[in-house]
């Protein structure tokens, strides 16, 4: 089980690294995170094609430390029902 994003509301994170998505049989879209990792509203942007890290910085930085709290539970044997918003993959 590796966690790939975190969800919190009506906002989603993607930490820094590298996403991929199936495209066909066989084939792969690959698409890097920057840094700072990614931040979308999803309400207005459901696809998730316009990150806004930059505009919300404190929101990025929020579900990115959430994002790790999971990760230390997970590594931990605290494996929990979802309810704190992380999409495993």
């Amino acid at each position: 089980m590796t966690i790939k994003s975190i969800r919190k509301g009506d906002w989603k994170y993607v930490p820094p690294g590298e996403v991929a998505d199936r495209s066909g049989v066989g084939e792969w879209i690959r698409t890097p995170i920057g840094s700072e990792g990614a931040l979308f509203y999803l309400p207005e942007d459901p696809a998730e094609q316009d990150s806004l890290v930059a505009h919300y910085p404190a929101k990025a930085k929020e579900l990115h430390d959430l994002l790790e709290s999971e990760l230390r539970g997970v590594a931990m044997g605290d494996v929990k029902n979802n309810a704190g918003g992380a999409i495993e993959h």
